[in-house]
């Protein structure tokens, strides 16, 4: 929904030139607040108290609990990498899949609220602004308390994300859905991508693999990615980590219950080899035995 500005306080819609322009604000409440005002007002929600939800510096998309009952996202403009159009779409494509959730999976998803388009016809802006707003869910990140869990507990916890993603991977895609990023030659695309960037991102940015395994990286990534679209393609989450997904420990039964996933703006369609890291290889075990229902040796 495109709704013009009707209020001339309110400042001009962010741009942004890099990704280090969008860092020296993107922990500033006060700078994104008018915004997230101005899409509560416009949906009927009066946010009477705001909080900032803390990322890194390398997030694009700053996020804002409201009277801890709804999430306002805001998708960024940076002139240098203007993927904001490009993430909304996706969350909220994402939102009418993930509605076809049975309901044991559809509680862990926020449900997608209202999305809409803040627009300024005011000159040296980007002129507008996506928005989504979603169910505020309760939990703790994995991320948060997985160096404090037991071996039992992260087991637990792979389990039931196995579980989890197995049936997000049964979920019909509407037919009326149309996008760019749903096409078998789009999939193609996105893992060569990953392929190419493989060395930058497990020799540098995240330091994962040792030396002698990343000499290796060429000769064990297969040059012929077509057999990765051979079969039917499903909707995947693409940025599964701890951070995005929340847990509830019980350590009287040693046991970790996944309570909720976040964050579905890299969401698309590709096969059931999707990225998830849980850890240690019994861990991977527990997460592939469920999720493909074969037994696995590792």
């Amino acid at each position: 929904v495109m709704r013009c500005l009707k209020s001339p306080a309110l400042p001009p819609l962010p741009l942004f030139h890099t990704k280090q322009d969008l860092a020296t604000n993107f922990h500033h409440a006060g700078f994104w607040r008018p915004f997230v005002e101005e899409a509560c007002w416009r949906e009927g929600i009066e946010p009477e108290k705001i909080e900032d939800v803390p990322a890194g510096d390398e997030g694009t998309n700053p996020v804002f609990i409201i009277n801890k009952k709804v999430v306002v996202k805001l998708y960024t403009h940076i002139s240098e990498d203007d993927n904001g159009e490009e993430v909304y779409q996706r969350e909220t494509i994402s939102g009418r899949v993930l509605s076809q959730a049975p309901p044991d999976i559809a509680k862990l998803i926020p449900d997608l609220r209202h999305n809409g388009t803040l627009v300024d016809e005011r000159p040296n802006g980007p002129g507008f602004l996506h928005y989504a707003i979603s169910d505020f869910l309760t939990g703790v990140p994995s991320s948060k308390v997985w160096d404090h869990m037991s071996q039992s507990q992260k087991e637990s916890y792979a389990t039931d994300l196995g579980r989890i993603i197995y049936k997000i991977h049964q979920i019909p895609i509407p037919e009326d859905v149309d996008a760019g990023f749903l096409t078998a030659e789009h999939w193609l695309t996105f893992i060569q991508a990953e392929k190419e960037r493989a060395h930058h991102k497990f020799a540098k940015k995240y330091q994962s693999l040792p030396e002698h395994l990343i000499s290796q990286l060429d000769s064990y990534l297969p040059s012929d990615l077509s057999s990765f679209v051979s079969e039917k393609l499903c909707w995947i989450h693409s940025d599964l980590h701890r951070a995005h997904t929340f847990v509830d420990v019980d350590n009287e039964a040693d046991t970790a219950k996944i309570t909720g996933i976040i964050d579905w703006g890299d969401a698309l369609l590709g096969t059931t080899e999707s990225k998830s890291v849980t850890g240690r290889k019994e861990h991977t075990r527990s997460l592939l035995e469920k999720h493909y229902y074969i037994h696995i040796h590792l």
